[in-house]
């Protein structure tokens, strides 16, 4: 798929763990391999800045299941609007509360197909247990780098329907859940 605005050919997903979507800063971080981890809280957000190149069109969103997906977590994804402040703001657009499905695997729930242009967007996770397990890679930086690249909102949270705009609190550290947005309709 190619954008109309661009030769650029447009990924089919989008996220803080592919190139298209990782902020040029990045190239500073010592990621470790993947893993897999059960979430920091019950009904806990984190937001992940990406910075998308060129138009184009989100139609589904995704996440990476762990090998533990017996506890009955639901899991939504969403996509921010970055403020001038370079922080999340106004939501964009959010899949519904889904169930985690088969362990290992990537997950897709269908969202309205949404067009977005050029610029910087927060990938929020949503989950609402600490039993169940997602894919991650972990990063360290200095604390300068570690103070922009992510946030998390703890409170006031229903997985399925995130706040809008976002009011995160800075995380300590550098986690980047495997999650995203497919700009395509199926596989």
């Amino acid at each position: 798929m190619f954008s109309s605005a661009t030769s650029r050919r447009v990924p089919t997903m989008i996220s803080a763990v592919t190139s298209w979507g990782q902020m040029p800063w990045r190239e500073y971080y010592d990621y470790g391999a993947p893993t897999t981890s059960a979430f920091a809280g019950a009904n806990y957000v984190r937001f992940d800045p990406i910075f998308v190149p060129a138009p184009a069109t989100i139609r589904r969103a995704w996440w990476a299941n762990g090998p533990t997906t017996t506890g009955g977590a639901s899991v939504s994804v969403a996509l921010y609007a970055s403020t001038s402040d370079g922080v999340p703001g106004v939501k964009i657009v959010e899949c519904a509360a889904t169930t985690q499905g088969t362990a290992s695997q990537v997950q897709f729930v269908d969202i309205a197909d949404t067009w977005i242009g050029p610029g910087s967007y927060w990938i929020a996770l949503a989950v609402s247990s600490v039993t169940n397990t997602t894919f991650l890679r972990t990063g360290s930086s200095s604390a300068a780098i570690d103070a922009v690249a992510s946030q998390m909102q703890q409170t006031g949270i229903t997985v399925g329907a995130l706040p809008s705009p976002a009011t995160p609190d800075i995380a300590g550290g550098h986690v980047n859940y495997f999650c995203g947005f497919a700009t395509t309709a199926s596989p």
